[in-house]
């Protein structure tokens, strides 16, 4: 007589409520652990997209200068509204020098666009500062500006910038500015978002200088200075940079 066989199949335990629950709230600390690491690692990209943007301009702004006839940077205002323009501002060299260094740059228009410019500041009654969705960029057609230091517009020179002076009488090309952050006036900074802007706080912006090198480094908003062009000061000591090349 043969044995029978059995049909009886072991039990098989399952997942309990209490252990779902378990994995899910792991889940959820691993994944709280992870997203400041990777908003930093997006941030730190971000940063390096812009840094290598005002590498670029840099490069693009001394070859200019190095290949015009008088060894000069842009000096000329375009006139208002000129074409392909979307700011308001056309007729200031600080914003339409893209145009002098197009033939440098080529087809390459998104070096004027910095990743991190996807916000600005707005106040409003009050001292509560509102925070908009939207670039720099979106609003003056570019995230960088170029010290041309020519405030207001179509001032005559001489100029306490760039514009206009000779590549070779700029005295510190180490620690003047040739382009900069557009948020460096409006006191705040992308890269750094979570602080609205600040009169006194000094905030981190990147820069490039004459000298061909580009920086993340500590700024603070210039304060409206005194003089008949009515030029932006230079920050107070202790600030590794400036306005001024005279």
């Amino acid at each position: 007589m043969r044995p029978r066989l059995s049909t009886d199949r072991p039990d098989t335990k399952g997942v309990t409520l209490v252990e779902l629950l378990v994995v899910i709230a792991i889940i959820g600390i691993l994944i709280a652990l992870l997203l400041p690491a990777l908003s930093s690692a997006k941030a730190k990209a971000a940063r390096t997209v812009c840094i290598n943007n005002q590498k670029q301009l840099a490069t693009a702004l001394l070859l200019y200068a190095e290949q015009s006839p008088e060894g000069s940077f842009p000096s000329t205002n375009l006139p208002a509204y000129a074409p392909n323009s979307i700011e308001w501002l056309t007729n200031d060299i600080s914003s339409s020098y893209r145009f002098f260094i197009a033939p440098e740059l080529g087809e390459n228009t998104r070096v004027f666009q910095c990743p991190a410019d996807t916000f600005a500041y707005a106040c409003c009654a009050g001292d509560d500062w509102i925070v908009l969705n939207q670039g720099f960029h979106q609003t003056f057609g570019l995230s960088y500006g170029f010290n041309g230091r020519n405030y207001p517009t179509n001032v005559p020179p001489p100029y306490s910038g760039l514009a206009g002076l000779p590549l070779e009488r700029v005295p510190r090309p180490e620690r003047t500015v040739l382009t900069y952050d557009g948020t460096v006036f409006p006191r705040y900074t992308w890269h750094e978002p979570k602080q609205p802007p600040d009169h006194q706080r000094p905030v981190r912006n990147v820069m490039s200088f004459v000298d061909g090198h580009v920086e993340f480094l500590r700024t603070v908003g210039a304060t409206l200075a005194s003089t008949n062009s009515g030029v932006l000061s230079d920050p107070p000591p202790g600030f590794g940079y400036q306005w001024n090349a005279n």
